[in-house]
């Protein structure tokens, strides 16, 4: 049983016989009345029979007709619901961020309007840290990362365009000294316990920090380390600094998250931006890059200016 057997059946039963069901659907009439009779011999029914209106189902094609029907609405939905997801009006959409940029900020922002642009997409949310999410872009895992990377990715069919740039901070205990100096400087953080991460967890920020320091005459004091998956890179360190073990250097979309136990300082000297990039594949489908053009529109490209 073929399709075109359900089409020749539904025809003939609308118009009532083979010879206007013929004229109809532009087909002869032989080649419906052979599609009919091969029909009935596969299912070892009759079909139809001739009064005088014409061409009557019998009951067993009228069940045929009424299943034909229901397959025929199904597939007329899925045609439509292909042609939606080829235009990227519907589908599903695997986002991987890092935690530190989900609390505010551009990136909440773009997907708060992809979403309302287009309502019927699925999006599915990932959440990682930087070597891992470019990973899993480049696998396929899923179609658009927001990661700290420094520069950008050379790796075929990968493209990172820049999102926007996060000023660096310094994180410092509710009531800290350093939080009522009017114009924080490096150097002024000598005497500091600082909050680091292992280098293998950012190596690009990591390096950057330490340069940064060095160039204004700082060497770190540092007191502890984080551990746990690099994911929670940020709330590691804030969680240390919220009990008073150390100061530590955080990205500004770190103050998105409204704590109350930590404050965040402005270092006048401190030109270390940590750049935030859109990575997606040169071949995504229209839906992923129908939100990266979305989620490109909402960034201006500016450092995020500390809210302090």
């Amino acid at each position: 049983m073929e399709l075109r057997h359900l089409r020749y059946l539904m025809a003939v039963a609308e118009c009532g016989s083979v010879r206007k069901a013929a004229e109809k659907l532009h087909v002869a009439q032989p080649a419906i009345s052979r599609q009919l009779q091969e029909l009935e011999v596969e299912l070892q029914v009759r079909l139809f029979e001739r009064k005088a209106p014409g061409m009557v189902p019998t009951r067993a094609a009228s069940v045929l007709i009424t299943a034909a029907q229901r397959t025929f609405d199904n597939l007329d939905q899925v045609r439509q619901q292909v042609r939606r997801i080829a235009g990227g009006e519907e589908g599903l959409i695997k986002i991987g961020f890092l935690e530190a940029v989900s609390w505010g900020g551009s990136v909440p922002e773009a997907i708060a309007r992809f979403r309302t642009i287009r309502p019927a997409v699925g999006l599915q949310m990932v959440v990682g840290w930087s070597p891992e999410l470019v990973e899993m872009v480049s696998t396929g895992a899923i179609d658009v990362a927001f990661a700290h990377v420094q520069d950008p990715v050379f790796e075929p069919g990968i493209e990172s365009p820049l999102f926007r740039q996060d000023a660096m901070l310094l994180a410092v205990p509710t009531g800290s000294p350093y939080a009522r100096q009017k114009k924080l400087v490096l150097r002024d953080l000598h005497d500091a316990s600082f909050v680091w991460f292992p280098r293998s967890w950012a190596e690009d920020y990591h390096d950057q920090m330490i340069a940064a320091c060095h160039a204004a005459g700082l060497v770190p004091r540092i007191v502890q380390y984080v551990s746990g998956h690099p994911s929670l890179l940020s709330t590691s360190l804030l969680s240390f600094v919220a009990a008073g073990i150390g100061v530590a250097f955080v990205a500004s979309s770190n103050t998105d998250r409204g704590l109350q136990t930590v404050e965040f300082c402005q270092l006048h000297d401190l030109q270390a931006p940590l750049n935030l990039r859109c990575i997606y594949r040169a071949d995504a489908d229209e839906l992923a890059k129908g939100f990266v053009e979305e989620a490109m529109a909402v960034t201006k490209l500016q450092p995020q200016l500390p809210r302090v």
